[in-house]
């Protein structure tokens, strides 16, 4: 969350309405699949401390957005090697440490400013701008929030930015730095283009033994070959396992009946409501309700309420503040509810359904519940299968005649490389996991390696037979690659060579069109780029060529981003930001700056009150968080299956 604050946000309200909503992703979001844990604190920052669920749920969303931005599971033991899991441990103790110094200040936010928080947070709002109930429940049902939490976590975070306001304070960058930084950035520039492709350049023809030599000597990195590793390994695929564990009949309902408690419906309501200003004219309108002198859409249309807006949807218990929630429950049959004193004023709700919940159906979720046991089943019988392994191999075994007498299949690997290539053949679908591309590429020839355990929970044995460490062929075992590389530079160059003409042309007046012409070519007009914006066809020191002349009508050459074309350009205008647009930029610019200013004292204060305050982190804890992440209530791994 602090490094959130480097960003350019003006005014505090913004940053609370961002604040609250990034809250929102990190923390919420999971569903109740903690087991009692032994463990209620991972870390403490004075008498503040981080709970246990607070980790967890941080964590699971962490997973639950990369996975998302991944497209595939991402393992959970992923994000503790990549070091995100302590990333987000450090920012849950910076926000005890805050709120450990806010008490130790004896600073309290009111309930009247954590109520106008709120009521200002533009996300709560209608298309008026003004605090619309109906939208402050939608939003916190779809980010999975408690209201009377959120009014916490609102009021912490505005203790939090009366520390952030004061510590920001004379964060102010160096004079005309901003303005030199939006020049630069915003200047843009015209080019029109030619392409001159390698196959227009004549066949350079067979080169001789000395110019290969020397083309290999001049070049000699681009011929470097990795370490690479071959071998073999033994996996006890879980996914594998689970789809030969079909449960029976009397084990599903075993389960379902042990469980029964999980597979049962919540009781929900159906809810409409209107806020009053004035809990008289609440009063007033649930008389005329239960009266049935007036219905609730006429009392609407009275207050000035939309039929959207009146609408709050299925609510279970919980989803509402307590007050309200009390209310809206105590029907057991659709009617008018309240009033109930909220944030925004006197509400009246018409629960239009009633929903008493229940227990599902056994067979509505039979196939679900043969997928949780054949998982349960096959994470229980994975570890048998690992220590068989580890039983045939302590007799002398080869990793032959362990497969056989395993019923598991020997899989090859053939030069894996660090960069995820092999020499031949497929790459192991298992290199996704570090686990697995560590213990390839960190086993010694022929070595015993113990069986490890994956991300995933299953189990894998690495054999490997040969490394070949990363060196330079000799030139006679790649010949025919370097000399392939030699004709298509030679091509290169000649087209280079036929660019520089086209560019004297230019110079002694023909027209860019004509000069495309001379070459069986079209000039191209780009749009306006600036440096950081340039056409992705252009090479990055190509680009700075375009942006060092000086002159419009200049022309010059370079490669293409991918080295395989060369590119005549001649630069059409050069326009530098002027005006409104710099004065526009350069107040960006110093937004960054100062964001990024405040931002670093900020994080040296966090620093200090953490230290001032001492921190305790529990290890233990911490592993436990992630092995009920994994398994969860049901045994159903959550890692990555």
């Amino acid at each position: 969350m602090l490094d959130f604050l480097r960003r350019g946000v003006k005014s505090w309200v913004a940053q609370i309405l961002l604040l609250l909503l990034i809250i929102s992703f990190a923390v919420w979001g999971i569903g109740d699949v903690f087991t009692a844990s032994a463990y209620s604190t991972v870390a403490r920052v004075g008498d503040t401390e981080v709970t246990f669920e607070q980790y967890a749920r941080t964590i699971h969303r962490q997973q639950q957005t990369l996975s998302q931005q991944r497209g595939q599971m991402i393992p959970l033991e992923m994000l503790r090697e990549a070091g995100m899991a302590q990333g987000a441990l450090n920012g849950l103790i910076r926000d005890a440490a805050f709120t450990e110094e806010l008490a130790s200040l004896d600073v309290a936010v009111p309930d009247e400013a954590i109520a106008e928080s709120i009521r200002n947070n533009q996300a709560f709002q209608d298309g008026q701008g003004a605090f619309s109930q109906y939208a402050f429940q939608s939003v916190l049902s779809q980010q999975g929030y408690d209201p009377r939490e959120f009014e916490l976590l609102t009021g912490q975070l505005l203790g939090q930015q009366i520390l952030i306001d004061a510590v920001a304070v004379g964060a102010v960058e160096p004079p005309g730095i901003a303005e030199m930084i939006a020049k630069w950035q915003g200047e843009t520039r015209t080019i029109s283009t030619i392409t001159l492709t390698p196959d227009a350049a004549p066949d350079p023809g067979e080169p001789t033994d000395a110019a290969v030599k020397e083309y290999f000597d001049a070049n000699s990195d681009a011929f470097v070959e990795p370490d690479r590793v071959w071998g073999n390994y033994l996996h006890v695929d879980i996914v594998a396992m689970s789809q030969t564990m079909t449960p029976t009949d009397e084990e599903l309902r075993a389960e379902y009946d042990a469980n029964i408690e999980r597979y049962t419906l919540p009781a929900t309501r159906t809810v409409e409501q209107i806020i009053f200003k004035d809990a008289t004219a609440a009063a007033e309108a649930v008389e005329r309700l239960k009266s049935e002198t007036a219905t609730y859409e006429e009392i609407a249309a009275e207050q000035n309420v939309s039929l959207d807006d009146l609408s709050l949807g299925v609510v279970q218990e919980g989803d509402l503040a307590e007050a309200m929630s009390d209310a809206v429950f105590a029907l057991d049959q659709p009617g008018i509810a309240g009033p109930v004193e909220t944030l925004s004023g006197h509400a009246v709700f018409n629960v239009t359904d009633v929903q008493a919940g229940g227990v599902s159906p056994f067979d509505d979720i039979k196939i679900a519940l043969s997928q949780i046991i054949a998982n349960r089943n096959a994470r229980q019988a994975a570890p048998e299968q690992a220590n068989k392994i580890d039983e045939v191999r302590a007799a002398g075994a080869t990793m032959e005649e362990i497969a056989t007498q395993t019923g598991l299949e020997l899989q090859i690997f053939e030069g894996i490389a660090a960069d995820g290539t092999v020499a031949a053949g497929e790459v192991p679908a298992l290199m996704s996991d570090p686990r697995f591309a560590q213990e390839v590429l960190t086993a010694e020839e022929t070595e015993e390696r113990d069986v490890i355990q994956m991300s995933d929970g299953s189990y894998v044995l690495v054999m490997v037979d040969r490394v070949e460490d990363s060196h330079l062929p000799e030139l006679d075992e790649i010949k025919e690659k370097v000399t392939e590389a030699w004709k298509r530079e030679q091509r290169l160059l000649a087209i280079e060579a036929q660019g520089a003409q086209m560019a004297t042309m230019s110079d002694r007046g023909t027209s860019f069109g004509g000069v495309a012409s001379s070459v069986g070519e079209d000039a191209s007009d780009r749009e306006p780029f600036t440096r950081a914006q340039a056409p992705g066809d252009l090479a990055p020191d190509f680009v700075d060529q375009i942006f060092t002349v000086e002159n419009e009508g200049d022309v010059v050459i370079g490669r293409n981003a991918r080295n395989s074309a060369v590119i005549v350009a001649k630069v059409n205008t050069i326009n530098a930001l002027e005006g409104e647009a710099l004065e526009q930029q350069v107040a960006a610019a110093q937004d960054v700056l100062r964001n990024a200013m405040a931002g670093d004292q900020l994080e040296m204060f966090a620093r200090a009150i953490q230290d001032k305050h001492g921190s305790v982190v529990n290890a233990e804890a911490i592993d436990q968080v992630f092995e009920q992440l994994a398994y969860g209530h049901s045994g159903q791994r959550h890692g990555g299956m």
